[in-house]
């Protein structure tokens, strides 16, 4: 048992440390939507199981951009407006879920008609568009539009193109130019704000799937990293007191990066570090119901059924970490999940829904747990490392960057320990704490 922990562990630290590489050859479809899903989803309609994906999926279905008569208006120049919207711009974001949910509604009933909706709209705007054109004094707003764009445009475009080893005949190579012209966008001037970098950052990953480009799938992957460690060690997530919007752009940003790399085989942004997505997520979930400030229970009431969290909820749950805030959250505001928070792919029910069943105390069993962390200080350490809890101590061990048992102390029997951490090299640590009722804690700390 101890060398299959310290197996684990030496896993997760070497994710700390490593960024991980683009797979050998990429998986495809594998956006968003991977043939595991898709296939789930048909399955699940066919049979009309009453399950809450097939709810999910009539929420897609009766969307008026999956009407075959619906009609794309593509721009060779497309105007965008910083805090507003202007015909070009909306146009721009709309045609693309029109694309994704006719790819869907394609796999999903078979009819052809609505495989040649998404190809219509995809080979319309790659035939005309030239140009993105921001207003004169907000240069770099075309850089954040065509990150919002580009993800949910690829997320469609995979789908056609790959889905049962391309079965839809669709040729992408007016559509690949397409792709690359609004990445000479992303990759302009910039503001070093998180929701900014992180729409980046996916733009960057799914168009490098789609596109089986590495270079530009391990440039967001790299970049993105860096983000997700950002989250503090109660669950702060970037921009988080800034506002609402730009706070779920954040987590829905940081969310589908690590459902992208997912696609391809790598659950490392789920867990990295010490699944650290999983605790902003949670944390999150109080400030959208009100539970802890800042509370943005009324502002969220436009976009509940619209964020991350059928995927968090999914991808938790197949790894085993329970994500009581989140499940919860999904069952009460959540489902089915629409498209209203239209700046990133929706209608993730339809694709991740899985059954589950809430109980009423499952927010306050979480605080609990929560509170029965210890705390760990100064963090960075020099000389001495101080944990703390409310339980009586009975064993910390603490692992170095290749896992290697550093310090291991079992008999503390103390609500408190110091740790003298003055031989300790330089670098990050990871410490498993176990008190006296069983539970078992762990976190990172860094040694100066």
């Amino acid at each position: 048992m101890q060398r299959i922990f310290l197996t684990c562990i030496s896993i997760l630290i070497v994710q700390f440390v490593c960024l991980a590489q683009a797979p050998a050859t990429f998986i495809h479809p594998g956006v968003l939507s991977g043939k595991a899903e898709l296939d789930e989803l048909k399955a699940a309609v066919d049979d009309n199981d009453g399950s809450p994906k097939v709810a999910g999926y009539n929420q897609l279905a009766e969307e008026s951009l999956g009407n075959l008569n619906y009609q794309p208006t593509p721009y060779a120049d497309v105007y965008v407006i910083a805090s507003g919207s202007c015909p070009e711009e909306k146009a721009f974001r709309q045609d693309a879920h029109a694309l994704y949910i006719h790819a869907i509604k394609w796999v999903v009933t078979g009819n052809l008609a609505h495989r040649d909706k998404a190809i219509e709209i995809a080979d319309a705007w790659a035939s005309k568009f030239v140009r993105i054109i921001p207003e004169t004094n907000k240069p770099n707003q075309s850089t954040l539009e065509a990150s919002w764009a580009l993800p949910i445009w690829v997320a469609g475009a995979e789908i056609l193109k790959y889905y049962n080893n391309g079965a839809s005949g669709w040729s992408s190579v007016k559509f690949d130019w397409f792709v690359r012209e609004i990445l000479n966008y992303v990759n302009g001037n910039i503001y070093q704000t998180a929701n900014w970098l992180i729409s980046k950052d996916l733009s960057l990953m799914a168009s490098g799937v789609f596109l089986n480009d590495k270079d530009l799938y391990n440039q967001g992957y790299n970049h993105v990293v860096g983000q997700i460690d950002q989250i503090t060690d109660e669950g702060a997530i970037p921009e988080l007191t800034r506002d609402f919007v730009h706070s779920q752009y954040v987590l829905i940003g940081l969310t589908q990066c690590a459902e992208v790399a997912f696609q391809q085989g790598d659950k490392g942004l789920f867990i990295r570090p010490d699944s650290r997505l999983r605790t902003g997520a949670e944390a999150y979930v109080q400030n959208v119901t009100g539970e802890k400030e800042p509370n943005y229970f009324t502002s969220s009431v436009w976009a509940r059924q619209s964020a991350p969290y059928e995927i968090l909820l999914n991808r938790y749950t197949a790894l085993g970490i329970p994500v009581p805030n989140v499940k919860n959250y999904v069952e009460k505001y959540n489902r089915p999940e629409n498209g209203s928070e239209d700046h990133f792919v929706g209608w993730l029910s339809a694709t991740y829904a899985i059954s589950i069943s809430v109980s009423t105390g499952s927010t306050k069993n979480l605080r609990n747990i929560e509170e029965a962390k210890p705390k760990v200080y100064p963090n960075p350490a020099n000389d001495l490392l101080h944990i703390s809890g409310k339980s009586l101590i009975s064993t910390i061990q603490v692992y170095d960057s290749l896992g290697s048992v550093v310090l291991n102390s079992n008999s503390v029997n103390s609500c408190s320990a110091n740790l003298d951490t003055s031989s300790f090299k330089p670098g990050m640590y990871l410490y498993r704490v176990s008190d006296l009722k069983g539970n078992n804690n762990s976190g990172r700390f860094i040694v100066k």
